[in-house]
């Protein structure tokens, strides 16, 4: 197959975000398939970056088609917008000029992704498959940053237009999946192929002690990690809140959060301010070396907002945790809380509960085998059900379905 891939944010393992349309895409190369993807520069590794408006690179026999957009965590509401539009448009010109696909698959967020997955759809009269990384626009208003009532007819009115339009839809969880069942789209259109483990690349090992060095980490500590982004929406604040009462709980913790975002100097500053010693902030890390990041801690944060539209998230983090047999500590319900419960892999706090989530987090610290059979029941999931080699497949049976004018069937 040819395939058409539009994902605004294409990152390779050099860079610190995401890597799924990385990750299907080699695979589906290894596969025989041909991919053209269509992305901005945003997350592209700095000696790839030219000073024009669109350029062509080849990496690993995936063709990339890249355009000079604008964009950053750090960005307000209506500057996302701006750059959301630039990139529907440029990406729509850019497809217009590539030979026919078999198939166009077009990956949100942001949801504007769906407009040049519509016009390469329609001006190559291919099938569309869409996926949906978050709800949108549910997320935006549920956080107020769509307050504009216009905007929001647009938004829901946009939202329509591609469920109704795909071909098939892809959800990265079963609850995003009964959202958008609940818009109107039939169950049947829509498939679960949720973020994957990378079992190969993160391995259960004991604890990196040379490269807790390396990171200023102290070696007799236990580690509790929070990597990814300092956005509003991630609620790092209740880590800190956590850490002040293990202090008391659990003194041995150490809490650290690494990466970049809008509430980062904020942390910091609260952090410093009041003197929360068994914290450390950190900088990206390239996802390289995330493997040697999560074997040298003890257990995985999750953390939101408490608002239940941001419940139904599939966290890359929380992947790489079950594959690296990190036990898991989130603060909020959903989906993976209740797979947390049933596998054993984790515990869940009840949402908004900054002192019930300390005491999980102490929990696990003060009983090692309490550890233990966490990270064991946390790489079976990850084996079991989230092999990204596995879930591949799922999403080229899908393709290969939507190609033969078939209804997927997983």
């Amino acid at each position: 197959m040819r395939i058409l891939y539009l994902h605004q944010y294409f990152c390779t393992p050099e860079g610190s975000s995401g890597t799924r349309s990385y990750e299907f895409s080699r695979r589906l190369v290894a596969n025989g398939h041909h991919v053209d993807m269509i992305t901005s520069s945003v997350n592209l590794p700095d000696e790839w970056k030219r000073p024009v408006g669109f350029y062509n690179l080849e990496f690993e026999d995936i063709y990339l088609h890249i355009c000079n957009i604008n964009y950053s965590n750090k960005m307000n509401f209506y500057q996302r917008l701006k750059s959301f539009e630039g990139f529907a448009h440029a990406a729509s010109r850019i497809a217009k000029s590539l030979p026919r696909p078999d198939i166009v698959f077009a990956s949100s967020t942001p949801l504007t992704i769906g407009i040049p997955g519509i016009y390469s759809a329609k001006y190559h009269k291919s099938p569309m498959v869409f996926e949906v990384r978050d709800c949108w626009p549910e997320i935006p208003i549920a956080l107020g940053w769509l307050g504009n009532p216009i905007l929001r007819i647009l938004a829901y009115w946009l939202q329509r237009r591609i469920y109704r339009f795909a071909d098939h839809i892809v959800a990265l969880s079963p609850d995003m999946k009964a959202t958008i069942i609940e818009s109107g789209v039939s169950e049947y259109k829509v498939s679960v192929i949720p973020n994957c483990s990378d079992i190969d690349f993160f391995k259960p090992s004991s604890c990196d002690l040379e490269f807790r060095h390396q990171l200023g980490w102290p070696k007799d500590a236990i580690i509790a990690i929070h990597p990814g982004a300092m956005g509003q929406v991630n609620g790092l604040g209740t880590i800190l809140d956590a850490a002040v009462r293990l202090r008391d709980l659990a003194p041995k913790v150490i809490c650290v959060l690494i990466g970049d975002g809008k509430e980062r100097s904020a942390l910091e500053a609260r952090k410093a301010a009041e003197g929360i010693d068994n914290v450390i902030i950190q900088g990206t890390v390239p996802k390289r070396q995330m493997p040697r990041l999560t074997a040298a801690a003890d257990i995985g944060l999750m953390t939101v907002l408490p608002i239940p539209e941001l419940y139904a998230n599939s966290a890359n983090k929380f992947f790489d945790y079950l594959a690296t047999g990190l036990p898991i500590v989130m603060n909020y319900g959903g989906w993976k809380a209740e797979l947390l419960r049933k596998s054993g892999a984790g515990l869940t706090a009840p949402s908004g509960d900054n002192d019930a989530f300390a005491k999980m987090i102490a929990e696990f610290a003060n009983n090692k085998e309490r550890r233990r059979c966490a990270s064991l029941a946390a790489r079976e999931l990850a084996v079991s059900r989230f092999d990204r080699n596995l879930l591949t497949k799922h999403l080229e049976k899908i393709f290969q379905q939507v190609v033969n004018g078939h209804s997927p069937v997983l």
